[in-house]
């Protein structure tokens, strides 16, 4: 009785797997179709923004993980906060002063303690497109390596010229050791 029942159960498992493959075949081919055409379509965009001369700023640039919870909302992750706050190459001060948060938000952010609100995403969304330079330009800062140099002063070019070397070595004697805790006296 245990193999005809093993038998119906296979039999039945079997018919089941047949039934679905029909039902399923036309949405798998109207599937393929979908993807087809949506690989064209990307081609075709490529081409005409690469006509206009358009950089288009896809996330290859900048892996801002981005996703969507359930309810629609979008879901930043820490990791490529603190990425795009250290490509841009700024402190967390400096960066939430961008971004338009507290210090304290940002740093739960980056921990992942807290996620961003909607008004701050749009700014981490914004902030995604733009370059180190742009951002220095926005908070006012100088660029590393762009800080304008002093002319030296006559005094301070008196100090950096060369001095002969029994001068030095005359310096070297004449000057008084420091004092240790041997040497110092007790009061």
């Amino acid at each position: 009785m245990a193999n005809v029942m093993k038998a119906l159960k296979d039999e039945m498992a079997r018919v089941s797997r047949k039934e679905i493959k029909n039902i399923s075949l036309p949405h798998r081919k109207q599937l393929a179709e979908l993807t087809k055409a949506m690989a064209e379509q990307s081609a075709a965009l490529a081409r005409i923004e690469k006509k206009l001369g358009v950089a288009h700023l896809a996330a290859k640039e900048v892996p801002l993980a981005v996703s969507r919870a359930k309810g629609g909302k979008a879901r930043f992750k820490p990791k490529a906060i603190k990425s795009l706050r250290r490509r841009l190459g700024l402190n967390q001060p400096r960066f939430a002063r961008l971004v338009g948060v507290s210090l304290a938000a940002l740093r739960s952010w980056e921990q992942g303690r807290s996620a961003p609100r909607a008004s701050s995403q749009a700014a981490l969304i914004s902030a995604k497109g733009i370059k180190s330079r742009e951002a220095r330009q926005k908070l006012g800062i100088e660029a590393p390596g762009q800080r304008k140099r002093r002319k030296k002063s006559p005094a301070r070019r008196m100090k950096t010229r060369p001095v002969s070397v029994a001068k030095v070595k005359k310096a070297r004697k004449t000057r008084r050791p420091r004092p240790t805790r041997k040497t110092r006296k007790k009061k």
